[in-house]
């Protein structure tokens, strides 16, 4: 994948729970839940757990840009972006762009692409709209 800043997020979120898991082996079985960008960094996040990968049992995320993000011809929309970009600084909103050729929309292609979410035994994605 490229070096998007969601995979830094998964990445790191990936490691904790990967050292939570080591440290309670108790744990036989593991459900993820993601709510919007938290369930996009629940799908990348799984290629950094792949020693645990029988234990996960259910993907559910809710209002996940999976598809990324596509400026409309809504004012609210472009505001709140706007708003994301320039003045909250997030950049992760970046790797959501599906609009603009750059290293960082690919993303979401390389993301899709990574077979990780077979993991699960249950895969439940619930879009918005």
């Amino acid at each position: 994948m490229s070096n998007a800043r969601i995979n830094k997020s998964a990445q790191s979120a990936g490691e904790e729970l990967s050292r939570y898991l080591y440290m309670h082996s108790e744990i036989k079985t593991v459900n993820v839940i993601g709510f919007s960008m938290g369930g996009v960094i629940a799908r990348a996040m799984m290629k950094h757990l792949l020693p645990h990968k029988e234990k996960f049992n259910l993907l559910l995320t809710l209002a996940s840009p999976h598809l990324g993000i596509k400026e409309l011809d809504s004012c609210l929309v472009r505001t709140g972006l706007l708003y994301m970009r320039r003045i909250a600084k997030i950049e992760s909103i970046q790797d959501l762009n599906v609009e603009r050729n750059t290293d960082n929309s690919r993303f979401l292609v390389d993301l899709a692409s990574c077979d990780s979410i077979n993991c699960f035994k249950s895969v439940v994605l619930v879009g918005s709209k």
